[in-house]
């Protein structure tokens, strides 16, 4: 920061000239040209030091003046948050450090500073050591920001009720919850999501402990029972530095509390939104897209999937579309879906009745966040055998690009599937092996892996053999050995 601007900065927070601040820094005798001269002063300003390396955050008189910093930073567009109070300034020491060592950290939380950024607050005094804001009432300074805005904190509410904090964190870890919630409905209260969000001293949520976890669906199903909804922000909720909701669920490796169907139901938006902004280790963990798919099956109609008036548009109409998905993401459709696979042979048969036939290409087609084909996510369901009845009702053939190329890099194959999922009998059948009995070797055979080539052995030769004898009835047929 140049003189010019300490100068302007200084004698808007009060300073004399003679103040410390300017201690070593020739002033101009003009001062009406350096008033000029200082112009803007942003955000960047205030936490740089001055030419003579001193912080205009080291003197009592900035924070006896804190609101007009406040007011300064916002007539520029520019709002001073937690982060910035902590960032190192000078000799290691951060704004906040600095109002510490002036005993002006009370001058910090006066309520009528934060009127209207709780958030802020909230964030800049957990993001202070215990031994800093010992002598703060949390709880107390948080009502009277609230009060100022004509409203009241949960803990306020619950206090005028007879109820401690400290009562909902041990009723959502070890307590006993119901004999919470029938507390609250003697006081005429209910569980709300600002429950969750109530935090302890060191500003940890009520979900912040693995036995709060360990009982979240209990917890969950409470919260709905009271009409309350897990939205995405509510997930991501934490104060200062301290872990977020989801956050918590990853340090106990119990992320799958939140990512299911349960959780998400009808609302495979706000799921999406909420995986999208994981990190990407996080993400890692999570199976997106079986939690997405269950939780857009769940919606799913069975009725109206097998009754007369389904026709193939409708398996094939994009039920979802996460915009914000990866490159491979593509729309979820019903033919992609596990309960339309376990009811295949019934919509088949509508379908037959009405002319249409599902072919391969139909079959080719990706659906969900993992570019998988329905062909994949078929045999991933254990539903292969189905694949095989619709093959044989378009008169179609797989081909080797079919079975052997994954949906994308590093991905698997709907061979690897077959593996995986011990579904090769699905696919053994000599009538559609009959006359093709090369690829039944080159493709399928010689790519299992050599556990399967033990296990199947035998059920392949008799396969091979019964083919070979089919196609030795027709003239030129090919013929083939394992």
């Amino acid at each position: 920061m140049n003189k010019a601007k300490l100068f302007v900065l200084g004698m808007s927070l009060g300073f004399g000239r003679d103040h410390e601040i300017f201690e070593g820094i020739e002033l101009d005798e003009d001062m009406g040209d350096l008033l000029q001269e200082g112009g803007k002063i942003s955000k960047s300003d205030m936490f740089s030091v001055a030419p003579n390396g001193k912080s205009i955050f080291q003197f009592a008189k900035t924070w006896e003046s804190f609101d007009k910093v406040l007011k300064l930073a916002a007539k520029n567009g520019e709002t001073i948050t937690h982060r910035d109070l902590g960032k190192t300034i000078a000799d290691s020491k951060s704004a906040i450090d600095m109002a510490a060592e002036c005993d002006s950290i009370g001058h910090v939380f006066e309520p009528e500073l934060w009127k209207g950024h709780a958030e802020e607050f909230e964030n800049l005094f957990f993001s202070l050591k215990q031994d800093k804001r010992k002598d703060v009432d949390f709880y107390e300074l948080q009502a009277k920001i609230a009060a100022l805005s004509g409203k009241k904190t949960r803990a306020a509410v619950l206090k005028e009720a007879g109820i401690e904090t400290s009562e909902v964190r041990t009723a959502f870890g070890t307590g006993d919850l119901d004999k919470f919630v029938a507390k609250l409905a003697d006081a005429g209260l209910q569980l709300t999501l600002d429950d969750v969000k109530l935090v302890d001293r060191e500003g940890d949520h009520t979900l912040y402990a693995k036995a709060s976890w360990e009982k979240f669906e209990k917890i969950h199903a409470a919260l709905v029972a009271a009409g309350e909804v897990m939205d995405p922000e509510f997930f991501f909720f934490k104060r200062g530095d301290r872990d977020s909701i989801v956050g918590s669920a990853f340090k106990h490796d119990l992320e799958d509390k939140i990512f299911n169907r349960e959780v998400f139901k009808g609302r495979p938006g706000d799921l999406m939104e909420v995986f999208n902004r994981l990190n990407d280790a996080q993400a890692s963990k999570i199976d997106i897209d079986a939690v997405l798919t269950g939780v857009i099956e769940d919606q799913l109609n069975v009725e109206l999937l097998t009754g007369p008036d389904v026709n193939l548009s409708d398996l094939l109409t994009p039920l979802f579309n996460d915009s914000a998905a990866g490159p491979h993401a593509t729309p979820v459709m019903a033919l992609g879906l596990k309960k339309t696979w376990e009811h295949m042979d019934k919509v088949a048969e509508v379908l037959k009745s009405k002319g249409e036939v599902i072919k391969l290409e139909t079959l080719r087609a990706p659906s969900g966040n993992d570019g998988e084909s329905c062909l994949i996510k078929a045999a991933k369901y254990g539903q292969f055998d189905k694949v095989m009845m619709l093959l044989k009702e378009s008169g179609e053939y797989l081909t080797d690009e079919d079975l052997l190329q994954p949906a994308k890099e590093g991905g698997k194959s709907l061979l690897d599937v077959l593996q995986e999922t011990d579904s090769l009998q699905a696919m053994m059948d000599t009538g559609y092996w009959s006359g093709r009995s090369e690829q039944l070797v080159n493709t399928v055979w010689l790519n299992l892996k050599d556990m399967n080539k033990t296990k199947y052995k035998d059920e392949f030769r008799v396969l091979l053999t019964k083919c070979n004898i089919e196609a030795l009835k027709k003239p030129s047929g090919p013929t083939a050995s394992l």
